[in-house]
C-alpha cells in the first residue's frame, strides 16, 4: 500500500525526523488560511500516490496566502499521471544548501532490504543517480543497521564528510521506520540540507507490505479512504479480487482466474485481433456460490460504450466448476448485459458444469483457443 507523502511524513515526525511544518486541505480557501497561519512562503503538493508529481507539475511554490490559493485551485480537481488530485499539502518552504536522496527498499533478487544513497536528491534524482552513481549497501534483515555500511555510502556517494554524523542518525531513525511498519520502499527525496547544518525531510515516499495490514491497523485505516483511489484499488479494498481496466474502448470483456492465464487469455485475443477491457482475476477459490464478485466486474464492463462480448475463461484444478457455472448463470441473470458470452471452462467437474450450461443461450468451448477465436469473431461481427 503506497501512503499519501503528508501521511508518510506523521510518521518520520512521530520518530523524530525533522519535516515542515504544513498540514493537508481539500479546499483553496483552507489553502490560504494555512499558508496565513504559517506566514512564509509555502510549497503546495498535490497529494497523489505516485512518483513523477513534481515534472508533471503537481508541485507549486507560493510566496504568500493569496498565491497559496492561486496555485491550490490550479491543483485541486486536477488529474496527475493518472490520479485525481483532492488534497493539496501546505506546508513551510526553505532555501536549502543542498539536497540528497537516501532511502531503504526491498532487493528481491538478492531477497535483502538495501540502503541507497545519492548526492543529488530532488526531481532529477533519476538522472543523477544514473549520472553519477547510487551508492548501495545490502542489509541482512535480522540485524540492527550497521553504522560502518552507512558510512561506506556516503562516501562512495562521494557526500561531504561534515554531513555524515547527522546522515548515519537519520539513516538509523529511518531505517527503524522501515522495520516497524513492515514497508517494502521508504525513501526521503529530497533531504534538505540547510544552512545550519539541520537536516529536513522535504518528501516522504512510503509503501507498504499489503501482507502486513493485520498488524498495522493504523495502516488499513488509512487504507480505507484514500481520495485518490483508483477503481482497482476499490474493488480490491472492498471485495478483495483483482481487477484492471485496460483498455475502456475495447470490446471484449473478461472473467478469468489466475493472474498468468489471465495476462495468456489477454495475448490471445490480442493477437487474434480483438482489444481487451480489462484484466481480472476473480480467484474462484473463494467465490463459492456467492456471484458478488461477478456481478461487480459486470458492472464495471457494461459502462463501457463498445463492450460487445463476455469471456468467460475459468481454469479450474480446485474449483467445482459445476457451483462456478451456477454462480455465473446467477450473475447473468442479476446483469442484463446484452453482450455474447463465450465460456470456457476447464477442471473439476467440467462436464456437469457444461451440462447447467447447456440450458442456457450462452455459447460454450472446450478449448482456450476456440474460445478466443469465437470471441474475436462475435466482437467483429459489432452486434450483441
Amino acid at each position: 500500500m503506497r501512503l499519501m507523502e503528508w501521511q508518510g511524513k506523521q510518521l518520520l515526525a512521530k520518530a523524530k525526523i525533522p519535516v515542515p511544518m504544513g498540514s493537508v486541505v481539500e479546499t483553496p480557501e483552507a489553502a490560504r488560511e494555512v499558508a496565513a497561519r504559517l506566514g512564509k512562503p509555502v510549497m503546495v503538493k498535490a497529494q497523489v500516490r505516485t512518483g513523477g508529481r513534481g515534472k508533471a507539475g503537481g508541485i507549486l511554490r507560493a510566496a504568500d496566502a493569496p498565491s497559496a490559493e492561486t496555485a491550490a485551485r490550479k491543483l485541486l480537481g486536477r488529474e496527475i499521471l493518472g490520479r485525481r488530485v483532492r488534497q493539496v499539502l501546505i506546508e513551510e518552504s526553505f532555501n536549502a544548501e543542498r539536497e540528497v536522496y537516501l532511502g531503504f527498499t526491498i532487493d528481491h533478487g538478492a531477497r535483502r532490504s538495501v540502503l541507497l544513497t545519492s548526492a543529488e536528491g530532488g526531481v532529477e534524482v533519476e538522472a543523477s543517480c544514473s549520472a553519477s552513481g547510487l551508492a548501495k549497501a545490502e542489509l541482512n534483515p535480522l540485524l540492527p543497521l550497521p553504522a560502518y555500511a552507512v558510512r561506506a555510502v556516503l562516501a562512495s556517494a562521494k557526500i561531504p564528510h561534515p554531513l555524515h554524523p547527522a546522515l548515519l542518525d537519520l539513516a538509523g531513525k529511518l531505517y527503524g521506520l522501515y522495520k516497524e511498519w513492515d514497508a517494502t520502499l521508504l525513501e526521503v527525496n529530497p533531504i534538505l540540507v540547510l544552512s545550519d547544518g539541520t537536516l529536513m525531510a522535504a518528501d516522504a515516499r512510503m509503501i507498504i507490505d499489503d501482507a502486513a495490514m493485520g498488524r498495522q491497523p493504523e495502516i488499513a485505516e488509512w487504507g480505507a479512504s484514500f481520495p485518490d483511489a483508483t477503481v482497482s484499488e476499490k474493488l480490491k479494498r472492498e471485495y478483495d479480487f483483482d481487477y484492471v481496466e485496460l483498455d475502456p474502448g475495447g470490446n471484449i470483456g473478461l472473467i478469468s482466474t489466475g493472474a498468468g492465464g489471465t495476462m495468456t487469455t489477454i495475448d490471445l485475443l490480442t493477437r487474434a485481433g480483438g482489444r481487451v477491457i480489462n484484466f481480472v482475476d476473480v480467484r474462484t477459490g473463494v467465490i463459492g456460490r456467492d456471484p458478488k464478485r461477478l456481478i461487480v466486474t459486470l458492472d464495471q464492463l457494461a459502462g463501457k460504450p463498445n463492450f460487445r462480448v463476455l469471456l468467460v475463461s475459468i481454469f479450474g484444478a480446485i474449483t467445482d466448476l459445476a457451483v462456478f457455472a451456477e454462480t455465473l448463470l446467477a450473475a447473468l441473470r442479476a446483469r442484463l448485459i446484452g453482450a455474447k458470452v463465450h465460456v470456457r471452462l476447464q477442471g473439476r467437474n467440467e462436464e456437469a458444469a457444461r451440462q447447467i450450461l447447456t440450458a442456457s443461450d450462452l455459447m460454450i468451448h472446450a478449448s482456450l483457443e476456440a474460445a478466443v477465436r469465437a470471441a474475436v469473431d462475435s466482437a467483429k461481427e459489432g452486434k450483441s
